[in-house]
């Protein structure tokens, strides 16, 4: 099993330096940090959020929880709410259902990163299955996930 295509050739194509780590199958971000011996500080965890007009990627913490009033602040939409997995895995037909990479970009959603996964030096994520994920710099995170960042998360 390797990480998904499409992240790959990503990665790859802007010239990314990261290592893929293979781990136990895990479900939770909490879960492959632990089996990872990291921090839920430096995991990455993907919340799929409906607006009334489109789907949107937000990038937390794993030991964090979404904030949907300050997402609504920053965003200036209304009524926007999380996504069960059934709505959302059709854009993610590459990914194992739940296991999608936090960069938005590369299947064309607007993302948005909760400014605490970048105070680290580095962060970890699902590379598109349960059980592999991505460590790379938190600097070359933001550099290409071209994500609009702020405060989402309490």
């Amino acid at each position: 099993m390797t990480i998904v295509k499409k992240l790959e050739d990503f990665l790859k194509g802007n010239h990314v330096t990261y290592d893929v780590i293979d781990h136990a199958r895990t479900f939770t971000a909490q879960g492959t940090a632990k089996v990872e011996h990291i921090s839920g500080k430096n995991m990455a965890k993907v919340v799929m959020i409906k607006s009334d007009s489109q789907d949107l990627m937000v990038v937390i913490p794993a030991h964090r929880m979404l904030d949907l009033q300050k997402l609504t602040a920053k965003i200036g939409q209304e009524n926007l709410r999380i996504e069960e997995e059934n709505e959302f895995g059709s854009l993610f037909p590459d990914c194992e259902l739940g296991a999608m990479p936090p960069i938005g970009k590369i299947y064309k959603l607007p993302c948005y990163v909760d400014r605490t996964l970048l105070e680290h030096e580095e962060i970890f994520f699902n590379g598109g299955n349960h059980a592999q994920s991505v460590k790379m710099k938190a600097e070359e995170f933001r550099r290409i996930a071209e994500a609009e960042v702020g405060d989402f998360t309490v």
